[in-house]
């Protein structure tokens, strides 16, 4: 090989055939190749902060692989950079690739803020091993590796559990499904009258392979009423597969997956994972809502959240109350940041702004971190399986709040007239 011809650059989602061909010459990997579409978790790679994808080039063919991943080690207090794989291609193993690409592993840690560099090794791996232990790398404790598939909720498990797991991967099966489309062209016109986008329709159809598990009616953004249309009692899931669509084409985050389930108007679980930061925020059977995990619960601040576009017109604002305004363009995103507290209010009374879509997971989220989320009535809306019905909504968290911006909207649509 000339080592001139030899190119170390970031990895990008092109690569993702010859990455999958490099893993399956690392051997014990024989999954990833087996899979119909292949190695979609790069994409989840690719988007993430703390990740670097690493290739080696040659006379333009992809000859290496790696992986750094940063992560905050409790065990060793520290953050270590994790060499998740790396791999060469086997005839030009002993050629200099691997030497090249631990130059480019080691400006990756350091970017990265990580102290150490770890990684995991198959004990049959002798060849490998030895070009570790000559790179400088030292051999850590002996460890046995353990692997279990992560078991689906008991089959008694309520709806809303079953519901939230379901979620949960639809999300991350969204987070692979959209990468590489920010600036496809539109394929047509959704269910609720606006434009699909590529990254849309993609990311419907990889959160409907998973929802349609529960064997519930789907009412999606783009496509509609996916199964029978639900009856009274019924439970049934709202899905919004790319809030902020306009956001990810410009690759301005947040832009989000949102899921409700709901029956008789009422939403009783929701999640929403905002895609371009990896925060999940969800509610279910327990009465409490979370985000990330860690219980939350709504509270009055400063801020207040808009919806886009804003238009040239006053800002309703109650008297007396000096709130400075953030529009984000994702209004799933918002108003789960009213649940958690970052946002004292979402104020969109002024206009039908909310689809049911947009709505339901949020709502769930919203009430169960003591929030609310009212209409220009001061009532909790009634959710409908209808991707063109649209809400004028207020969220806040608390009652009073949520009718001082009622008020003070109705006030300045007064002065107008």
């Amino acid at each position: 090989m000339n080592p001139e011809a030899l190119r170390v650059r970031p990895g990008t989602w092109a690569d993702r055939a010859d990455i999958v061909r490099l893993i399956a010459t690392m051997g014990g990997h024989d999954e990833v190749g087996a899979n119909a579409d292949a190695l979609r978790e790069y994409g989840s790679v690719l988007r993430d902060s703390n990740a670097r994808t690493i290739v080696a080039e040659c006379d333009r063919r992809v000859v290496g692989i790696a992986v750094v991943q940063a992560r905050a080690s409790l065990t060793s207090d520290r953050r270590i950079a994790w060499l998740g794989g790396f791999a060469v291609d086997e005839s030009l193993r002993g050629s200099g690739v691997g030497r090249a690409m631990l130059g480019a592993i080691d400006d990756a840690a350091r970017n990265l803020g990580c102290a150490t560099i770890d990684l995991q090794s198959s004990n049959w791996r002798a060849g490998a091993h030895a070009f570790y232990r000559k790179n400088g790398y030292d051999e850590a404790t002996s460890a046995a590796r353990f692997s279990r598939v992560v078991p689906a909720p008991h089959p008694d498990a309520s709806l809303e559990t079953r519901f939230l797991a379901c979620a949960a991967r639809a999300a991350s099966a969204v987070n692979a499904a959209i990468v590489d489309l920010g600036s496809a062209q539109a394929t047509g016109m959704g269910a609720d009258g606006a434009r699909t986008e590529a990254a849309d329709a993609a990311a419907e159809r990889a959160a409907i392979a998973v929802l349609r598990e529960l064997g519930l009616a789907i009412v999606s953004e783009e496509i509609g009423l996916v199964g029978a249309p639900p009856g009274r009692g019924d439970a049934w899931i709202s899905l919004d597969p790319l809030d902020g669509s306009r956001n990810f084409r410009a690759g301005y985050p947040p832009y989000a997956i949102a899921v409700g389930l709901v029956r008789d108007g009422l939403a009783i679980a929701g999640f929403v994972s905002d895609l371009a930061s990896g925060r999940r925020w969800y509610a279910g059977d327990d009465g409490f809502a979370y985000a990330d995990g860690t219980r939350i619960a709504a509270r009055r601040g400063e801020l207040v959240g808009l919806p886009s576009p804003t238009r040239d017109r006053d800002v309703p604002r109650p008297r007396d109350r000096a709130q400075r305004v953030r529009i984000s363009g994702s209004t799933a995103v918002d108003l789960c940041r009213v649940a958690d507290g970052s946002l004292g209010a979402f104020v969109g009374i002024d206009r039908q702004v909310a689809h049911t879509h947009d709505l339901a997971g949020p709502l769930a989220i919203v009430h169960a971190a003591g929030g609310v989320i009212f209409d220009r009535e001061g009532r909790t809306p009634a959710l409908i399986p209808d991707p063109m019905a649209t809400y004028a909504i207020v969220a806040a968290a608390d009652g009073e709040l949520a009718h001082e911006f009622i008020r003070s909207a109705a006030d300045v649509s007064g002065l107008r007239r």
